[in-house]
Parts: structure tokens; sequence; C-alpha cells
């Protein structure tokens, strides 16, 4: 699932740029997010804009991940699903979908 919009995901985008042949840094999780091709093309568009957003929106899925792990383990999980994509910073959900506005 793309994690701007919620789609299905078919691009890989490096929130920090790899650079001509490639990092050591560059392909570690971190820095990896899932987007669908339009959230692509306009994270590519604007990329002084969209960095640090992006980044935000990728670090609240990872929490969400992490936190979603650790509630599995201690048996704390709910039976309802939530999208990890759909949580704003505060853990509401949310549509983030507004970060092109």
């Amino acid at each position: 699932m793309c994690e701007v919009c919620g789609y299905p995901a078919v691009d890989i985008h490096h929130i920090e740029r790899r650079g001509m042949g490639g990092s050591k840094t560059a392909d570690r999780p971190e820095n990896l997010m899932a987007l669908c091709r339009l959230c692509h093309a306009k994270a590519h568009a604007f990329p002084k804009i969209q960095k640090p957003i992006l980044q935000r929106v990728h670090d609240t899925v990872i929490e969400s991940w992490h936190q979603q792990a650790a509630d599995s383990r201690s048996g704390r999980g709910d039976d309802g699903v939530t999208e990890c994509h759909d949580l704003g910073n505060d853990g509401v959900k949310k549509n983030n979908l507004d970060i092109y506005s």
C-alpha cells in the first residue's frame, strides 16, 4: 500500500537520494518508502518540498509498525485492523492525501 494515499504501491522511493553509484546507507528501511506511481511522481516533481513531508509520513508508518509488533508480542493487539498509512503524527487516523494540497 502507498504510504501516502493507500493505493497499491508499485514503486520504492528513496527519501534521501542514492546518487550515482548508490550508497550503503540509502537502501536501509528507514530511507525507503512504498509509493503508488502518482505519489512517486509528485515526490520527484517537488523534492525540496516533499522530502521533509515524506520523511514524517514514513517515520509515522515505521513507528506504527513497531507498535503493532510490540502489541502482537505482548498480546495487546486488537481485533480491528488499523492501516498504518492512515495514522497522523498524533496517532489519529487521517488521510495523507492532504500533504499534496
